[in-house]
Order: C-alpha cells, then sequence, then structure tokens
C-alpha cells in the first residue's frame, strides 16, 4: 500500500493536470488559463494598493505647510487680518506699510521744509537788500580822485564836478607849438604844468586801475577814473610830435618861474588859473631820458586800461614806441632837469636808468613786443641804475624814484606767468630785492626812523612825507595781493617767515588798522643798520644773503639758500603749530632740513603787535586831524592853493592883487576837496597855514599815490585782484608752431 501510494503521489507531482486521466495537452491548457486568471486578479489588487498608496503621498506632500502657512492656518481671524495690514500692494510690488507710510511722510515733510519756503520766497514781490556801509577808504577815495577835478587845465567839460573852476590855459603853447599845449593838469597850488610828475602820476593812476578795475566799478567811480586818466593821456600825446616816427625834442613844462622871480609868472604872481595874462614859456628839450622814458610809461599803461576801445589803445601805444628810440638814443642821454633851473627848483631828476626799466616793462605789458622786456631784463641796467644797492633812499618809490615800482612790476611777470629762462635769473632777483624793499618798511629792522605817532619816515625826515607813504603803501599792499593771488601766504626776511597779512597792516598802519608779525626766529639786521656776526668777512647782509654790494652774490646765510619771496622752485612747505596762531606756512628754498629744524626748535609766540590802529592820514595821528581836504570833521583849511584861497566872485584880480587872500589868516573860501597835503613834520606837528607851502600845497603825485593805496585797501568789491587783463597784450610763452610743410609733388 505504502509503495502504491507513494507512486501515485511521485506521478501527480510529474502531471498535476490530469489528475483523473483524459488528454495531457487539455489539462495543461486549462492550467494555464488559472494560473494566468489569477495573476491578474492579483495584479489588479496590487495596482489599486499602490495607486491608493501614491495618491495617499501626494495628497500628503499638498497638505505638507511651511511655519508661515501654517501659523496663516492655525492663527485666528483677527491676527491674520492684522498680519494682512502689514504690507500696501503697490501693484508691482508689495511693500511694507511702515515703510510706505515713512517714505510718504519725509516726502511731505521735506515739501514743507525746502520746498515751500522756496515756493513763498520767489513769490514774493523782490526787494534789493541793502549794501554794507562803505568804509573809510571808500569815502576817502570819493573825495581823493575830486582834487584831479579842481586841477584841469584847459576847456572844462560841462560837468566839471568842481564849481569854483573854470575854462584856462588856453592859449598854452601857442604860437610856437603847433596846435598848442591845451589841456593837462596843474601840478600843486602853483599854476605849472610839470609834465614829469604829470606823466608819473598817470601811470600810478592807469596802475591802480588795471589791478583793481573791479573795486572801483564796485564804488561807481570807474568811469570818472577813466576820464581822469584820459584828460591826462591826451594832454601827454600833445607833449611830442605823436605823428612822426623819428622824434627830436619834447616839451618837458609850461609855465613856471624861480623862487626868487620879481616877473609875472606863475610863481610870482598870484592869481586864480581863470585870471591868468602873464607870458607862459614852454620849456622844449631835445635831451630828456628820463622824461621821456615816463611819458611813454604813462601812454603804454594808459593804453591797457583802454584795451575796450581800439582805437584810442593803439594811439596810445603808437606814442609810447615813437618815443622809445627817442630817450634810447645815446646820444640824447641825459637827465631832462640837467640845466633847467626852473626844473631843478622843483622836480630835480636824480637818475634816468630806473624810468628805463619802468618804461621797458610797461611797453612789453602793453605791445607783447619782447624787445622791450628784453632790455629790462638786461643785467647792465639794473646794475646801472643801483636796484641791488640796498640802499634805502632807493626803496622808497616816488616821481623821483621808479626802481621799486619796476621791480614790483616785473615781479608780477614771474608770479603769474613763470617765464622762465632767459628771463629767470633777472627776474628773481628783483623779486628777491622787492621782498627786501617789503622788509626794509616793516618796524623791527629799523632801517626807516618813525614819529611818535607812527608815521614812518621814508622821505629821512624832509618836508611832505605823506606823497612817499601812501606810494610806499600801495606797493606793499599790492605784493601782498600778488602773493596771495597766487596762494602764497607769505615771504622771508632773512630766516623770518612774514605774513602776507603784516604787509596790508604796514598799508593799513599809515592808511589804516592793525597789523600782527610773526615772528619764530630771531630778525636778521638789513643792510644799513650794523654787520650782523653770522656775516663773515665784513660782509654786509640784507636779512636774505651775504654779499658784496649786490643782492645775491656772497655766502648765503648759515650755508642754507635762502631767497625772499621766491616761490617757483618749491623745495619744502612745512605746516607747524606755534602758540599764536594755531598755524604757520613757511616756504624755503633750498634747504628743507634747516628750514624744519629752524620751526621746530623755535615754538615761541608770536610777537603781536597793537591792533586797531586807525588810519593816520584819515585821522588817527596825535592831532586827530585828516590831512585829505574834506574827509572828516578836521581837516586842513589853509590849504597853499591858488583857486581855492581866491573868491569865485566872477571878479578878475591882477598878478599881485591876490597875494591879500595868500596872507589872510581867514580859512579858504573855496574847499579843493580831495588834496591830501604835504603832511606834518618828524615831530607830528602840522601847522596849517598857507606859507609853510612844504606842508600845507598839494601835488598831483601825491594823490596819485593816495588813491592808488586806498583802492588796494577798501573792501568794496572785494580783495581780488585782476590777474589777466595786465598780460592781454604779451604773447603766449610757449614757442609758435612750426609753418605747415608744404603741398608734396610727385
Amino acid at each position: 500500500k505504502t509503495y502504491s501510494f507513494n507512486l501515485k503521489r511521485l506521478f501527480q507531482e510529474m502531471h498535476p493536470g490530469n489528475l483523473w486521466g483524459g488528454r495531457l495537452d487539455a489539462i495543461d491548457s486549462d492550467r494555464a488559463e488559472a494560473e494566468e486568471e489569477e495573476r491578474r486578479r492579483n495584479m489588479t489588487e496590487w495596482d489599486r494598493g499602490a495607486l491608493h498608496s501614491q495618491q495617499l503621498s501626494a495628497e500628503h506632500q499638498r497638505n505638507q505647510l511651511d511655519e508661515t502657512q501654517q501659523g496663516w492656518l492655525l492663527a485666528p481671524q483677527d491676527s491674520w487680518k492684522k498680519k494682512r495690514k502689514k504690507y500696501v500692494n503697490l501693484g508691482c510690488i508689495s511693500v511694507s506699510r511702515t515703510v510706505f507710510m515713512w517714505t510718504v511722510g519725509s516726502i511731505v515733510v521735506l515739501f514743507l521744509v525746502v520746498a515751500l519756503p522756496i515756493i513763498i520766497v520767489k513769490s514774493l514781490p523782490r526787494h534789493k537788500s541793502t549794501p554794507p556801509p562803505p568804509d573809510n577808504y571808500t569815502l576817502a577815495i570819493h573825495k581823493a580822485i575830486q582834487f584831479f577835478d579842481a586841477q584841469k587845465s584847459g576847456k572844462l567839460p560841462k560837468n566839471n564836478r568842481v564849481s569854483w573852476r573854470g575854462d584856462s590855459g588856453l592859449k598854452d603853447g601857442l604860437p610856437d607849438v603847433v596846435g598848442g599845449l591845451v589841456g593837462g593838469y596843474y601840478d600843486g597850488g602853483s599854476n605849472t604844468k610839470f609834465h614829469f610828475p604829470m606823466a608819473f602820476s598817470m601811470t600810478m593812476l592807469s596802475w591802480s586801475l588795471i589791478e583793481y578795475s573791479q573795486k572801483f566799478k564796485a564804488i561807481n567811480e570807474y568811469d570818472h577814473m577813466r576820464d581822469v586818466l584820459k584828460w591826462g593821456t591826451d594832454y601827454l600825446l600833445l607833449t611830442f610830435n605823436n605823428s612822426a616816427t623819428r622824434l627830436d625834442h619834447i616839451y618837458a613844462q609850461v609855465g613856471g618861474g624861480l623862487r626868487d622871480s620879481e616877473s609875472p609868472d606863475d610863481i610870482y604872481c598870484w592869481q586864480r588859473p581863470e585870471d591868468m595874462s602873464y607870458d607862459r614859456p614852454v620849456i622844449s628839450l631835445t635831451t630828456a631820458t628820463d622824461l621821456g622814458a615816463e611819458v611813454a610809461s604813462a601812454l603804454a599803461a594808459a593804453s591797457i586800461v583802454f584795451n575796450d576801445k581800439p582805437t584810442y589803445a593803439k594811439k596810445l601805444k603808437k606814442g609810447a614806441e615813437t618815443l622809445w628810440p627817442f630817450f634810447r638814443n645815446k646820444n640824447r642821454r641825459k637827465r631832462y632837469s640837467d640845466g633847467q633851473p626852473m626844473i631843478q627848483a622843483f622836480y630835480n631828476s636824480t637818475s634816468m636808468f630806473d624810468e628805463l626799466m619802468w618804461a621797458g616793462a610797461w611797453l612789453y605789458y602793453a605791445t607783447g613786443n619782447q624787445t622791450y622786456i628784453q632790455f629790462a631784463t638786461n643785467p647792465s641796467v639794473p646794475k646801472t641804475a643801483k636796484a641791488f644797492a640796498n640802499q634805502p633812499e632807493l626803496m622808497v618809490p616816488s616821481w623821483n624814484n621808479k626802481l621799486p615800482g619796476a621791480m614790483l612790476l616785473m615781479t608780477r611777470y614771474r608770479l603769474f606767468l613763470n617765464p622762465g629762462f632767459p628771463y629767470e635769473n633777472m627776474l628773481s632777483r628783483y623779486h628777491n630785492a622787492t621782498g627786501v624793499t617789503m622788509c626794509a618798511y616793516l618796524k623791527q629792522y629799523n632801517v626807516f626812523n618813525r614819529t611818535s605817532g607812527g608815521l614812518i619816515q621814508l622821505n629821512m625826515g624832509k618836508p611832505r612825507p605823506l606823497e612817499y607813504v601812501a606810494h610806499a603803501s600801495f606797493l606793499a599792499s599790492l605784493f601782498a595781493d600778488y602773493l596771495n593771488s597766487t596762494g602764497v601766504p607769505g615771504w622771508y626776511c632773512g630766516p623770518t617767515f612774514v605774513s602776507t597779512q603784516v604787509l596790508k597792516d604796514f598799508a593799513k598802519s599809515q592808511l589804516g588798522s592793525s597789523f600782527r608779525f610773526f615772528s619764530p626766529t630771531p630778525a636778521v639786521p638789513l643792510a644799513g643798520v650794523g654787520e650782523p656776526p653770522i656775516c663773515e668777512k665784513k660782509l654786509w647782509c640784507y636779512g636774505l644773503w651775504c654779499g658784496d654790494d649786490d643782492l645775491g652774490k656772497g655766502l648765503p646765510v648759515e650755508s642754507a639758500s635762502w631767497e625772499v619771496g621766491a616761490f617757483r622752485s618749491v623745495a619744502a612747505v612745512a605746516s607747524v603749530e606755534l602758540a599764536v596762531p594755531k598755524w604757520w606756512i613757511g616756504v624755503c628754498l633750498g634747504s628743507a632740513s634747516l628750514l624744519l629744524s629752524r620751526l621746530l626748535s623755535s615754538r615761541q609766540p608770536a610777537s603781536v603787535f597793537p591792533k586797531s590802529r586807525i588810519d593816520y592820514i584819515l585821522g588817527d595821528n596825535p592831532l586827530k586831524m585828516s590831512y585829505i581836504v574834506g574827509f572828516g570833521k578836521k581837516f586842513p583849511r589853509h590849504v597853499y592853493h591858488r583857486g581855492a584861497t581866491i573868491p569865485n566872485d566872477k571878479k578878475r584880480r591882477s598878478c599881485r592883487e591876490g597875494l591879500k587872500y595868500r596872507d589872510t589868516k581867514n580859512p579858504n573860501p573855496n574847499n579843493i576837496t580831495g588834496a591830501m597835503v604835504g603832511g606834518p613834520n618828524k615831530s607830528d606837528q602840522f601847522h596849517d597855514i598857507r606859507s609853510n607851502y612844504n606842508a600845507s600845497e598839494p601835488t598831483m603825485s601825491g594823490n596819485a599815490g593816495i588813491v592808488a593805496a586806498l583802492i588796494s585797501l577798501t573792501s568794496s568789491g572785494g580783495y581780488q585782484i585782476d590777474k589777466n587783463t595786465m598780460f592781454n597784450g604779451v604773447p603766449p610763452l610757449y614757442p609758435p608752431a612750426p609753418p605747415s610743410p608744404k603741398a608734396w609733388k610727385p
């Protein structure tokens, strides 16, 4: 049995589809179909489960929210609304409501604070602001210019500002001079026309107009000054044959006389110029180097002023250039006053090479012709003129000494245009000499005495001190403006650095107010004072160089190449804190280490000089008197002047009949407004009497100096100079472009 059962089981395993008999292939087919059906059923169930699982997974992923979204969903309804209010939808972007509100608020505030006031101000009717009151310098200038109106000769214009003046000198020069010599200016209290100081006065007025034109315009005196200048230059064109190409003579003077004269002339007679009936001789000269050079300077300088009138400016330049060969001719080289007693008694010239330097500079600026600057920088010219002799009397500018003015004029060329070779050597020496001159004006060096009232005695105690003070003040103030315009804070007097403000204050101490002097090291004496110990071999020390007799020669002080006022090649600029003031700038050419050691080892307080010194000439003096007629409450009333002393009552007085008005103790019936008198003596005393003509007589050159000085100091119109007008006629300093090559020909 067991055996049969096993066999049967084995057979079933081998043939499972045919358990009950029948054909085996049918059984296999049914079995396959059954298996296939079961497999499909199972697959369907698995697919449904997988799809369900996948659907649950996707739904779970869709339901997965970030924290922010969950917060939105789970947060209370009020919280959602609050969150929503914190954002503002601007269409393209959404921004925080807080940021949006701050931005809008800021714009509104800015509009209210900035834009709205501007709109209101612009909409209001405009009112011109009240200009600040003019300073004393401006008030004095208005007076000083009127002096020239009172001195006019010839047929006066209808708008002449001096009511007690009329036509005069209508026959001057006739019949000897073709066309006559009508016009010009009377010099001072007499009725003489001295052409030498007249030409110098016109040059100085032109210089001040060129440098400070904006100031004259600001005080409404520009046109007036040009009228004054043109009245003078029109006359100077008559003093020589300005239409000729070569000259053989020049007219030096109209009228005049000798001091002890007893014949009718400008000295013997005391008459109003309108009443003159005596002969007025004309002095004609064939040799007059200094006079010719001065007239040429006046015409050249005026041509720069009138550059807006090309025809007239060309006429002035032509006249100046016509005079050049006349006074440069060696056969005619002679001082104009030599052998002329009527000139020597009043305006005796002591040199002529200073006028040659002066004329060369002015003609170069007017024409741009290098012939003139080459002459002015020729070493033989300043040597003959003793430009570097360092003598105190040659440091004083006046109608008789043009050296300080000529060297400052050429220092301007160096400071602003810096032409370099071949002019640099001589220009640097002019620059140095100008700096030394400015040092000499300072009280610390005791080159010039001063009165107890503070007036510097540039004329060595001689009469008429104010004229010299006025011209020196102008040069000092102008030099300071030159340095300021180039950004240079000062210059050296030996090892001592001096601020440009010191020069302004020097001018103000004579014409204005307060000054401060910075002295980090002891001052070095100047020539004429003594021999400082640092100089060897008995060499004079100029406060800058030690040398024999010429600036720039010899051994430099303490082996350092100090150079006064020369800043072209700056070796070192040091800024060092001192006690007073807090900043100090020094410039040394040559030895930077020596400069720094001096500064760091010399931290001394600056010497502070008395402040608030009001103008000496305008009234701050022991007598409390203004020396300009018409300015202030107290001024000279007995001015030595023929026209001012005789009443303007339309009565003609004879030659000697007017003497009773000269000798009376009564004040002048006519105030000659703006006239600056000669001034006090060396004891600050002034006797207001006509007989003391050295003290009470005004002059053309003196008033030209005071006008120039005052305009340089006034605050009206700003503090800047006109740097460019002076150089309008100067050609470019770079070499001209080479000519274009010729067209190529095959």
